[in-house]
């Protein structure tokens, strides 16, 4: 798997999630600011003023930090919010640092818990407006943001892996007299876990078997784990280890349409451990080395995908700051 795949599909998540949350336009309110939730100081401004110079909308936050041994919030009715009756309340808060969701339209009334402070106004009316301004992305924007992002950082996390064209231009069939075996190509490549096997055949006539050993060893199409028959196969490789495939067709599999693929441990690019030569070569029935039919890169398979290109590190900055530049522009 090429090295940076995880730092494109980590550096475009983060991107999305920013470029949502600006969108989203949602605001924090620190109640009372510096001084937090308390009784107001002689020449300082009321809660109410500071309100109504404030716009607020549904989606915004308040915060309220106070010493919640020695206060508290409530959320009351307009009743209770004018004559600052601290024992019926809608809600009450008292972890000392309470944010509060303003998730509707309207009016919210809020008072401290300790009668005294509400008496010296530590109390606030909220007014929410019924929609946001004309600027602020509308919800449908930001979904359609988030499933852009989602197509994003897929292609991302796709980039850093491999696909491997099974027998290359001649495709999952026996191999032709003197061409390479499909497992003296497999010992050659390194496969890693997030690679992908592709099998071509036509459906009609053979089909790909992932089997167990000795089902490999012997031939024996009438026990498989999987069996795929749909002329294009695409087969991911989701774990370390030894993969087992032969061909449906069973005189198929005595010529050679066999393949073992071990997947190393992590995503280093040491070479894969080859097979031993029971299991890659059983009973002789494999063609000797050479140059497959029908492939041009002289090899059992052929590969393809972004892990064949190289980037530098400023190009891949480029590639991510495009990416979310296109997905904003499109998810509005």
């Amino acid at each position: 798997m090429a090295k940076g795949g995880g730092y494109i599909h980590g550096t475009l998540g983060l991107a999305c999630f920013a470029l949502v949350i600006a969108m989203a336009g949602a605001t924090q309110f620190n109640v009372g600011g510096a001084n937090g939730w308390s009784v107001p100081g002689a020449n300082a401004e009321s809660y109410n003023d500071w309100a109504e110079k404030t716009r607020f909308q549904v989606g915004d936050k308040l915060v309220f930090v106070y010493p919640k041994d020695k206060d508290s919030v409530l959320l009351v009715e307009p009743a209770d919010y004018n004559a600052c009756n601290t024992s019926s309340y809608v809600k009450r808060f008292a972890d000392g640092n309470t944010v509060f969701d303003l998730d509707r339209s309207g009016a919210f009334f809020f008072i401290s818990g300790v009668d005294a402070n509400c008496l010296a106004n530590e109390k606030l009316i909220v007014m929410v407006l019924a929609a946001r301004n004309a600027t602020a992305a509308s919800p449908c924007a930001i979904a359609r943001l988030f499933a852009c992002c989602f197509v994003v950082m897929s292609v991302a996390a796709m980039a850093g892996a491999t696909q491997y064209k099974v027998g290359g231009d001649g495709g999952w069939a026996v191999p032709g007299a003197g061409a390479e075996s499909y497992n003296t190509w497999a010992e050659k490549t390194s496969f890693q876990i997030g690679d992908q096997l592709l099998f071509v055949y036509p459906k009609d006539k053979d089909s790909v078997l992932e089997v167990e050993p000795a089902d490999y060893n012997s031939c024996n199409t009438a026990s498989y784990d999987k069996k795929f028959a749909d002329g294009s196969t695409a087969f991911d490789l989701d774990r370390a280890g030894a993969f087992f495939f032969i061909s449906g067709v069973d005189d198929n599999c005595r010529a050679g349409e066999k393949l073992i693929v071990m997947v190393a441990n992590s995503t280093t690019t040491t070479s894969s451990p080859p097979p031993s030569s029971s299991s890659s070569s059983p009973s002789g029935n494999n063609p000797p080395a050479g140059k497959p039919a029908g492939t041009a890169n002289g090899g059992g398979g052929s590969k393809s995908g972004a892990a064949g290109i190289t980037a530098a590190t400023s190009g891949i900055a480029g590639v991510v700051v495009a990416a979310v530049a296109y997905v904003a522009a499109i998810a509005i």
